[in-house]
């Protein structure tokens, strides 16, 4: 029997070994520190006499195969005094071995790491069996998932994103580029846009605004020709007050001039008015030549001169001229403002002259002068705005309707200006040719 076996049984028999058996540390003995016996009575059935010892070799060896073995975990199985009997996992231990203080805990290893602990004590052995997870790898799946779903989030994101960046684009650009449409008539009505055949909601709007523009059209056409209607009723009362007025004159001289007994100048007035409204009439048309203008206004100045003999007056018009067709009745009002407010309230005779000539750049000038008591340049812009000049309301009447009857026909391409020439009070009329409206 080898040494070691003596020594082994006489420390066996020294033991108070119960039938319920003991573990054995016999380190002391020379067997491995890591090894432990458990040791048992075996007795006899009938005699329950103690008829031998059984002896079970536990080697840590055969204990770590049966323990966890994870990177997230580890199982220590420990004495009393804190040696390691069996260790398994990547907990890192240290030199003076594993005790836990406590039943369960949170505790580092050797190399910083944190773990979560239970321990538990095995009564027959006296070891300690401590359970240990590593809190860094064990959420270290949770941290990857977070890591993924943050991960496809984002390119969740992005994607929607650029979706919606695209779709807010289809959106937006036609839009846009209706509003630049828009935005380029500010001063005019706008021309339609091109419709679109998308059949969304953008095609239902540009078919819209095309269908506003179109009834806009329509209904401002209605409405120029309602001012142009407008315009023509008022300026055909202006013109029923100045005919009568002129008629109902021309009238009681030729009865004054018969009941004098002149017959011959009765009968040439007469003839003069005749032919006056003949022409004015011009068998219902509105334009007449620069001629026929002439041509009335010497038969209108014929019967004023019979009614004033001390009137004198002058016609001239540049054989250029004489077929250039203006709205009839345009001078007379002039004309009849110069004598009855220019020159009778002198009392001491005066010149009626028009002249008919081609301005620079073509523009037609109509002149109406006369060397009466004049007026002034704030009277004159009282007058064409339809107020009370200085002179009578009879005078405001007859250059208000001329200035009206110009807007209408000619727009800006006309103007009446009042100017001053030696002594010549000088109302122009300048038309520009070919630039009349169709009234």
């Amino acid at each position: 029997m080898r040494q070691t076996d003596e020594a082994f049984l006489a420390a066996m028999q020294a033991l108070d070994i119960s039938t319920k058996g003991v573990f054995l540390d016999l380190s002391a003995l020379g067997y491995p520190a890591t090894t432990r016996f458990f040791c048992k009575e075996l007795r006899d059935i009938t005699t329950n006499e103690t008829v031998g010892l059984v002896f079970l070799e536990v080697r840590a060896r055969s204990l770590q195969e049966y323990c966890i073995s994870e990177n997230s975990s580890a199982v220590i199985i420990s004495d009393q005094d804190g040696r390691v009997i069996a260790h398994s996992g990547s907990f890192a231990l240290t030199e003076a071995g594993f005790s836990p203080s406590a039943a369960q805990g949170q505790l580092q290893d050797a190399e910083g790491s944190t773990w979560l602990y239970r321990s538990g004590v095995v009564s027959l052995a006296g070891w300690h069996v401590t359970c240990l997870l590593n809190t860094r790898q064990a959420l270290l799946p949770i941290y990857n998932m977070l890591t993924l779903l943050t991960a496809a989030a984002l390119v969740i994101l992005l994607v929607m994103s650029g979706v919606a960046m695209l779709i807010a684009r289809r959106l937006a650009r036609p839009i846009e580029h209706l509003s630049r449409h828009m935005s380029n008539f500010t001063g005019a009505m706008p021309l339609p846009v091109e419709p679109r055949t998308d059949g969304d909601e953008i095609a239902v709007l540009y078919s819209s605004f095309n269908s506003m523009l179109l009834q806009n059209a329509r209904l401002f056409e209605d409405y120029k020709r309602e001012q142009k209607r407008k315009q023509t009723i008022e300026l055909q009362l202006i013109q029923s007050q100045i005919k009568p007025h002129f008629l109902y004159n021309t009238l009681d001289t030729i009865y004054c001039l018969a009941g004098m007994g002149r017959t011959d100048e009765a009968s040439r007035v007469t003839k003069a008015l005749a032919d006056y409204y003949r022409l004015v009439l011009n068998s219902g048309q509105e334009w007449i030549s620069v001629r026929q203008e002439m041509t009335a206004l010497n038969r209108y100045l014929t019967i004023m001169k019979v009614r004033w003999p001390e009137l004198g007056y002058s016609l001239e018009c540049e054989p250029a001229l004489e077929e250039v067709t203006i709205p009839k009745l345009l001078l007379q009002p002039l004309v009849e403002n110069s004598i009855q407010h220019g020159i009778r309230p002198l009392h001491r005779g005066g010149t009626v002259r028009v002249v008919a000539r081609t301005a620079p750049e073509g523009v037609v000038e109509l002149c109406v002068m006369d060397n009466g008591c004049g007026m002034t340049e704030e009277q004159f812009a009282q007058a064409l705005r339809g107020k009370r000049s200085g002179r009578t309301d009879e005078a405001s009447f007859g250059l208000h309707s001329v200035g009206r009857r110009l807007a209408l026909f000619y727009g800006t391409h006309s103007q009446l200006v009042l100017d001053r020439q030696d002594g010549w009070t000088v109302v122009k009329l300048r038309i520009e040719p070919g630039e009349a409206r169709d009234v």
